[in-house]
């Protein structure tokens, strides 16, 4: 069933400041066009929806001993009762929803899956029955569309699809995330891409051309280190951008060479899904622990 969560038009700041100062982005998602705050207003809605799910006491809902109360669900429609800025920061991942997949799932209303990708043998099940002899051949033929329609072209993903990395320390052996593609976040599978004999998943972060972090280089760069997988290493970050023209993925695109570093001038760029490790896992598996999707 579906719920309606209303917001007041202001977003929860920690100072005064409508940026913080330490990264010039608002205190929440935010948008690379100025003073456009509904990315903001947006999470501080799921933010609300999540304290209801996890029944967490907010300073606006007292109790009859004038204690914090956890909100019940005609408080999801009173912006009297929108979370401030503490509240929100200090949600854990488990009260946001855990991982992207459960976003997905109380977004779009529809069943959701996910599927852990730490293993070399493929074989997720309880979706589209198509074969899945690799993670990437399961995308291509499960969730791309195989037919150009104007304007899009051909390999754009159909249904909501994302991966997230794996919370640092967990990570396989050999992997260093920085300040490209970083630990514990989530990215959109925009599609698939296929350059000679490599193939490619196509991904964006919403961190696009912001500053993602304190001191945070700006633009974003992508400049993965080699992966270090005894005995030898045998797996490259074949890593490059994806410009702006049509079609959708300019086909005259090549992989930049190993561990060159990449501006991100809109946040998408590709990630090599084809070449096999020492660990028995592409570079893609390598930095994603698991991907999800609504149908």
């Amino acid at each position: 069933m579906a719920v309606p969560v209303t917001v007041s038009g202001t977003i929860p700041l920690l100072n005064a400041s409508p940026v913080d100062p330490a990264t010039g982005m608002t205190c929440g998602a935010g948008s690379s066009n100025v003073n456009e705050i509904w990315p903001a207003l947006y999470e501080k809605a799921y933010a609300k929806f999540m304290m209801y799910k996890a029944q967490i006491p907010s300073h606006e809902k007292l109790n009859a001993a004038g204690n914090p109360s956890p909100l019940q669900i005609g408080d999801l429609a009173n912006p009297a009762m929108d979370p401030n800025f503490g509240e929100v920061q200090n949600l854990t991942q488990v009260q946001w929803g855990g991982n992207a997949g459960v976003g997905l799932l109380y977004l779009t209303g529809l069943p959701c899956y996910a599927y852990n990708l730490n293993s070399a043998a493929f074989t997720p099940t309880g979706h589209i029955n198509v074969a899945t002899p690799s993670v990437f051949t399961f995308i291509r033929n499960g969730f791309c569309r195989n037919t150009a329609v104007a304007p899009y072209g051909l390999n754009k993903t159909l249904y909501p699809l994302v991966a997230w990395t794996y919370l640092d320390g967990t990570q396989p052996a050999g992997v260093a995330y920085n300040n490209g593609i970083i630990a514990g976040h989530c990215y959109a599978i925009l599609g698939i891409m296929t350059v000679g004999a490599s193939n490619y998943i196509i991904l964006r972060t919403t961190y696009g051309t912001g500053g993602i972090a304190v001191a945070a280089p700006n633009p974003n760069p992508l400049n993965l280190q080699p992966l270090v997988v005894a005995p030898a290493m045998t797996c490259y970050d074949a890593l490059f951008t994806i410009g702006a023209l049509a079609p959708f993925y300019p086909p005259t695109l090549l992989p930049h060479p190993n561990n060159i570093p990449i501006n991100l001038t809109n946040g998408i760029f590709g990630i090599e899904a084809s070449i096999s490790c020492t660990n028995n896992l592409t570079t893609f598996q390598n930095y994603f622990s698991t991907i999800g999707w609504a149908d």
